[in-house]
């Protein structure tokens, strides 16, 4: 399965948007950019390994759909969010993905993305 970054950025400003508490089920992060729940189990079980979210995904062979959620957003999931909504950030850290496209794995878009964006917040003058 090829890994979709624009349904990952989706799926985390949803959950962000989801009261504290609640469970956020897959049916609701359904998009223009994929209506297939057992793709976007695959991608939410993809923020979990990275350590962005908390969630519970069950895979089932089709016809049967995937059941979980996301419970939280884990601290690690924050601050990618926040470099996220920086688009210069977000556009360079796609543009690294698609030229690096064989070797990227979630872990290192996320580590790129946190680099730029402490780069971006960086105090003049402090290491």
């Amino acid at each position: 399965m090829k890994c979709n970054l624009e349904l990952l950025q989706h799926i985390m400003l949803v959950a962000e948007k989801q009261p504290a508490g609640q469970l956020l089920y897959f049916t609701p992060l359904k998009s223009p950019l994929c209506d297939d729940l057992h793709v976007i189990a695959e991608h939410v079980q993809q923020l979990v390994d990275a350590g962005l979210i908390d969630a519970r995904v069950n895979m089932h062979p089709p016809p049967t759909l995937p059941s979980g959620g996301i419970r939280r957003i884990l601290p690690a999931g924050y601050g990618f969010i926040a470099a996220m909504r920086d688009e210069t950030i977000w556009q360079k850290a796609k543009g690294y993905v698609k030229k690096n496209a064989v070797t990227w794995t979630i872990g290192l878009l996320v580590a790129y993305v946190k680099m730029e964006f402490e780069k971006r917040t960086a105090t003049p003058g402090r290491p």
